[in-house]
């Protein structure tokens, strides 16, 4: 199965290909406009994986968030949002 890629690992993929800087950025514009491309529900889904089937703590999720190139403030949110659902406590037990 295939997930999902944050705005930074996309653009970094399709440069890496070498597709013109130009071509990259009226693509990645395009994708988030229409909702496809959306660093908020990857950085949820991220943290929930990390955090409640890998039981991974608060800290490292969010460093692991923000290596997918999420911006520090989205980065946060999520984690925020996924550890305000779950008992840290139980995880580790």
């Amino acid at each position: 199965s295939r997930r999902e890629l944050s705005v930074a690992q996309l653009r970094e993929r399709l440069t890496r290909r070498k597709f013109a800087i130009d071509e990259v950025a009226s693509a990645l514009d395009r994708l988030t406009a229409d909702g496809t491309l959306d660093d908020r529900r990857v950085a949820r889904a991220y943290a929930r994986t990390e955090a409640a089937i890998k039981g991974r703590g608060r800290r490292r999720v969010l460093q692991s968030v923000q290596r997918l190139g999420i911006a520090p403030d989205i980065a946060d949110a999520a984690v925020a949002d996924v550890y305000g659902d779950l008992d840290e406590d139980a995880l580790f037990q």
